[in-house]
């Protein structure tokens, strides 16, 4: 069964921008009784840093569920981290942006790859950055994930692929 991992962004954009709860509110069921959307604890901390009514909706219906732990990827991360630091894309300044174990992202590439049923769901952009660059700038999920065998998707993509209806 495939296991979609919700990025931060794309639960904050679809609640600010596409799916407002109080007009899309199907939609945000839906997100909950097809059981197949989970967050890591590291995206759980980061939409409790967000104020307003997505936050207390995480904690309605992530706080008591089995969130994904951390532990059982720490391999994963640590071969994430590599990549980051060696593959010549980013400056220390630009992977070190992830490497803060609070930093979701990276964490979420390492549960896709730990999993290969997992899809990340993110609305970043793909960003590839040149060979060798040495980028200051900000690793993107789409393009790491890629360059380690983890699937990712929009969630607007993910109501196609599950035959969602509202």
């Amino acid at each position: 069964m495939t296991k979609y991992l919700l990025d931060s962004n794309a639960l904050i954009d679809a609640y600010d921008k596409l799916y407002p709860i109080g007009v899309f509110g199907s939609v945000w069921e839906w997100l909950i009784t097809s059981k197949k959307f989970f967050i890591t604890k590291q995206v759980y901390e980061e939409l409790m840093a967000y104020d307003g009514d997505l936050k207390i909706w995480i904690q309605g219906h992530f706080e008591k569920n089995e969130l994904i732990d951390e532990f059982i990827a720490v391999q994963e991360y640590a071969l994430v981290a590599d990549f980051l630091t060696s593959s010549g894309y980013w400056s220390e300044a630009g992977s070190g942006l992830w490497l803060n174990t609070s930093k979701a992202d990276p964490w979420l590439i390492a549960y896709g790859m730990h999993d290969s049923d997992c899809v990340i769901v993110t609305h970043e952009n793909s960003s590839n950055p040149n060979p060798n660059s040495n980028s200051g700038k900000e690793p993107k999920i789409p393009f790491v994930a890629s360059k380690n065998n983890v699937q990712v998707q929009h969630l607007w993509d993910i109501f196609s692929i599950e035959n969602a209806v509202f």
